[in-house]
């Protein structure tokens, strides 16, 4: 299990990218005017979203399949950033396949951290 959160350590990072640089990235890229706001609320409006519709529509798939097809997506959002340039697009389609992926994968590791918890330690698992 330690392992297995370990690894998600390096997904969990992209998410410290996307609170702690790319303000300064877009401010770097864009000017002092970069719509930071507007492409940053792109992730909590899709995470409302489409965390429901996921969950609905793949709810007979086992967690870990999920986890592990979600961390792939999130992981794949960087190259938006890497390959784009010095436009905005980029780094929207960046925010766009990180919550695609933060959707897919990031529900299904609390009923992953459950399922495989001995009974009655849940609660010491989840934290």
């Amino acid at each position: 299990f330690l392992l297995f959160i370990g690894l998600l350590t390096g997904v969990r990072l992209v998410f410290r990218h996307l609170d702690a640089t790319l303000p300064k990235y877009l401010t770097r890229t864009l000017g002092c005017g970069a719509p930071y706001g507007t492409v940053y609320s792109i992730n909590p409006a899709m995470i409302i979203i489409l965390v429901p519709l996921i969950g609905a529509y793949t709810q007979h798939i086992q967690p870990y399949p999920m986890i592990k097809y979600g961390t792939w997506v999130s992981g794949l959002s960087l190259f938006f950033l890497a390959f784009g340039g010095p436009h905005l697009w980029p780094s929207v389609c960046f925010v766009v396949v990180l919550s695609l992926g933060e959707a897919i994968w990031s529900p299904r590791l609390y009923e992953y951290t459950a399922m495989i918890a001995p009974k009655g330690r849940e609660g010491t698992y989840a934290a």
